[in-house]
């Protein structure tokens, strides 16, 4: 898992992928609509969606395998909690479909990180995550835009990496 400001995208970046990637991220209007949005093609897309936070218990561990996550708050706030894969207990076994897999949330919280406008999170197929964890006392509203790389393309392994 990576954490950190958008000002310090630079430094984590790997390739011209990651560049735009987080060259589109940065333009990101906050009132854009919700949908999808390619950026190249099925191997780099950005998802804009616009979930409640809520209570811990209520949210769900998950994984993803073919796809990393950079998940960039547009509006609101949420806490992430973050645990490596193989140490957890599958809920629901990976569907390569939807390429997500469901695990149990563990009571011990290995990582929380605070994500609000103006910084990111990416989240690697050993980065179960769980997200939507409300920072306050009641469930807010967030805008949310969660940027999808191939893992091939994030590690030069893919034929559009450059």
């Amino acid at each position: 898992m990576m954490h950190d400001t958008l000002r310090n995208w630079k430094l984590y970046a790997r390739g011209q992928a990651a560049e735009k990637a987080i060259d589109f991220v940065t333009r990101l209007n906050p009132e854009c609509a919700i949908g999808e949005y390619p950026i190249m093609g099925g191997t780099l897309f950005a998802k804009v969606i616009e979930p409640t936070t809520m209570r811990r218990e209520e949210t769900v561990c998950e994984a993803h395998r073919k796809f990393i996550d950079l998940q960039v708050i547009l509006k609101g706030e949420e806490y992430v909690d973050v645990y490596h894969t193989p140490d957890l207990t599958v809920k629901t076994p990976y569907n390569p479909e939807t390429d997500v897999e469901f695990f149990e949330i563990p009571e011990i919280v290995d990582a929380r990180v605070k994500l609000k406008p103006g910084n990111f999170a990416v989240f690697f197929p050993d980065d179960a995550h769980v997200p939507l964890i409300m920072t306050g006392s009641e469930p807010t509203p967030l805008k949310i835009c969660v940027i999808k790389m191939d893992v091939d393309l994030y590690h030069g392994r893919h034929p559009d990496y450059s």
